[in-house]
């Protein structure tokens, strides 16, 4: 007893939190399987799905769209071969110059659309890794947002996009170019950041998912246990091109896809493994208070807003199944069920919301759903490690 008063833990008090740690990882388990087992069971893939898969050109393949932006009829995400980023930041370590993410875009219009590179000017490179993006119209401006996961840090590079105008006779893309701006870092803030949404040209917020690295045994027991570890962060960036961030909310349980409605009054966060959409009423001073936890049936990821406000989700009901899908690098195999919900805020009291299902698949169609966003009868669907991006017509969608 003198010895732990004097601060040295005794052997059995260390056992015995050690023990009841593995007890509470059990129980979680337990409890997923039981969850994922009942949904996998309870899913009904759609029968009007006249899927297309399109993929990239042989020297630029489309590796895990994970994340879709749809603006002026042009398709946009962002590419990496991630295989290296589930095993372990320390992974990037052998990486060459040519193994890269990069900007895709797909121009709608165009007499005959596919997914282009898009160029990236003046970006100091090469270490480019991008995962969520967000895009932002500030007038004649439009700017992209992206996280980039370098070697040693996370970063959102910031870029305006330049478009092209097309010429008369449709031949000429009108994807343009990516200027780069600025790289935001926050060291004391961001950790493993997952998406951003800006809300002006020098200000964004952005989900803070996971409080360890990937794939380690800490992440691994936060995912297992459910810790409400993670964050929403709002930073600016200075007219130095300095970034502070403040946590805007707190506690949640691995905040993933986060957006913002078209008048940038709501706030939209996936809290993935609490099967929860957060509604946060967003404040003139970039604050934020939750206005309603959704609940929803599945463990959502990314989050399009159209320009009428509805919003979707897409991810997955098998948590267990992402695990092996993520951990099969030959991509053979392991799909995940998946679905995409429609959530619609009822006009007379915006804390009810409707929900309905507009996709869902089994896992051959979409090996492991990350995101969705209509347009024009159209779902675009991403995913995280399989090559090129799926397209189905959506005529139930109205």
């Amino acid at each position: 007893n003198a010895e732990y008063m004097g601060g040295v833990v005794p052997l059995t008090a260390k056992m015995s939190a050690f023990t009841g740690a593995l007890l509470t990882a059990f129980v979680a388990v337990a409890v997923w399987l039981y969850v994922d087992f009942q949904a996998k069971n309870t899913l009904t893939p759609f029968a009007n799905t006249n899927c297309t898969r399109i993929s990239g050109e042989k020297t630029a393949p489309l590796w895990g769209p994970e994340d879709i932006i749809v603006h002026d009829d042009i398709v946009l995400t962002g590419t990496d071969d991630r295989a290296w980023m589930i095993r372990g930041r320390h992974m990037q370590t052998i990486l060459t110059d040519k193994d890269q993410g990069a900007i895709f875009a797909m121009d709608l219009r165009a007499k005959d659309p596919k997914f282009v590179k898009v160029p990236m000017k003046g970006f100091p490179g090469p270490d480019f890794h991008p995962h969520g993006v967000g895009l932002l119209r500030e007038g004649s401006r439009t700017y992209l947002f992206v996280v980039n996961h370098r070697r040693n840090e996370d970063a959102i590079e910031v870029f305006e996009w330049l478009l092209k105008h097309k010429d008369a006779s449709k031949t000429q893309s009108r994807v343009g170019t990516l200027h780069h701006l600025y790289s935001s870092v926050d060291p004391a803030g961001h950790r493993e950041l997952n998406d951003v949404v800006p809300v002006s040209s020098r200000s964004y917020y952005t989900t803070n998912w996971l409080s360890h690295e990937p794939n380690s045994p800490m992440m691994l027991y936060e995912v297992f246990t459910f810790q409400p570890w993670n964050f929403v962060l709002f930073c600016e960036i200075d007219n130095k091109n300095a970034t502070k961030c403040v946590k805007a909310a707190e506690n949640i349980v691995m905040p993933n896809g986060i957006n913002v409605s078209p008048d940038k009054q709501t706030l939209y966060v996936n809290a993935g493994l609490a099967r929860q959409l957060l509604v946060y009423d967003r404040h003139q001073n970039n604050t934020l208070s939750l206005r309603t936890p959704l609940d929803i049936s599945f463990a959502a990821d990314n989050i399009d807003v159209t320009e009428n406000g509805d919003v979707y989700l897409a991810g997955q009901l098998n948590i267990f199944a992402c695990y092996r899908h993520l951990q099969d690098i030959s991509r053979s195999g392991n799909p995940v069920p998946g679905k995409v919900i429609r959530i619609r805020a009822d006009r007379q009291d915006p804390t009810k919301f409707t929900q309905e299902v507009v996709f869902a698949d089994d896992g051959h169609v979409v090996g492991m759903l990350t995101g969705a966003a209509f347009h024009r009868g159209k779902l675009y669907l991403g995913t995280v490690l399989e090559e090129g991006l799926v397209v189905c017509d959506a005529p139930h969608i109205v």
